[in-house]
């Protein structure tokens, strides 16, 4: 796989993972974990990165209908190999640590919950459109 693509998909999911552009270096991280370690790609999971990769703003449904449908997906391991790489970076670190919160963030937590299943019905629908 070229590195171009490699970087794209990088950027993409570390858009979805951290909400901006992640670094290059970890972008770079990235693009080596996945050549020194490549992994067979089905012809479904290869659909479903050609798809994220034209429209970089369905990650998020297609992350949340794999999780119910095929949580082993290729798709899934590389948004969680990024995120490992992004978690472990100490520019981007504390974006993933616990912060307090008042009492109020009880409502939040719902709302977000309401729609995340919204999220992954309107995924699951989406992966098996895009997938098969």
């Amino acid at each position: 796989m070229k590195d171009d693509v490699l970087l794209h998909e990088a950027r993409i999911f570390g858009r979805y993972l951290l909400g901006e552009t992640p670094h290059d270096a970890a972008c770079n991280l990235y693009i080596h974990a996945i050549t020194t370690n490549p992994q067979k790609i089905n012809a479904a999971d290869a659909r479903l990165l050609d798809y994220v990769h034209e429209h970089p703003r369905a990650i998020g449904l297609v992350d949340a209908g794999l999780n119910l449908l095929n949580s082993g997906s290729e798709v899934r391991r590389r948004i969680h190999l990024m995120f490992s790489i992004l978690e472990s970076t100490p520019h981007y670190h504390k974006k993933f640590l616990s912060q307090p919160h008042s009492f109020w963030y009880l409502g939040t937590i719902a709302v977000t919950g309401i729609a995340g299943l919204a999220k992954t019905a309107a995924g699951v629908v989406l992966v098996k459109a895009v997938a098969k």
